[in-house]
């Protein structure tokens, strides 16, 4: 509903009135989170990474040398048990490998995707977060970032470059080969 609000109302829709009525006319803050919303869909609807049907393993893929999916820290590396047990971490980087898809029938998706990774900060300052190094070469390309979702994204990172994060922000980005 674009962020409208119904006053507290949980079922606005037995009124007829300002309350429920919709003004399709969107202001630019409105316009933002419809296209930031758009972009979100599209994004989950091209990558079969984000559209997993079954749970992730943290094994390795066969025939690849990486695990399914990996937890970062935000120097980059990955994270071991310490690190789930310190509280004072609210800040960590989840790795999608994308040949870590499903296998679907052939004429519905691709046997492989990009590679995604997601920066999540939970905390109450700004975070500085190292792109983690992968074997395969290649570069990072920021596709979502919900500090300002009006901003053009960065440009490519490389691994071990660092971004701030800004705190109770994510960002998504994605593994593009380097050719």
């Amino acid at each position: 509903e674009i962020g409208r609000t119904q006053q507290g109302h949980a079922n606005a829709y037995d009124q007829d009135n300002e309350r429920s009525w919709l003004d399709w006319k969107l202001t630019p803050d409105q316009q933002a989170l419809l296209d930031f919303t758009r972009a979100v869909v599209a994004l989950v609807q091209h990558h079969a990474v984000l559209r997993r049907r079954h749970f992730w393993h943290g094994q390795r893929v066969p025939g690849v040398s990486s695990k399914d999916l990996a937890w970062f820290r935000p120097d980059g590396l990955e994270m071991l048990v310490e690190d789930w047990q310190a509280p004072e971490n609210r800040c960590v980087g989840l790795l999608l490998v994308g040949e870590a898809v499903e296998h679907m029938p052939t004429h519905r998706a691709r046997r492989h995707d990009e590679t995604l990774l997601l920066l999540l900060n939970a905390q109450s300052q700004a975070v500085v977060f190292a792109f983690p190094a992968l074997q395969a070469p290649g570069v990072w390309e920021v596709l979502v970032w919900t500090d300002d979702p009006r901003l053009a994204a960065p440009s490519p990172r490389a691994d071990r470059q660092e971004l701030c994060l800004p705190a109770h922000k994510h960002i998504e980005a994605l593994r593009r080969p380097r050719l």
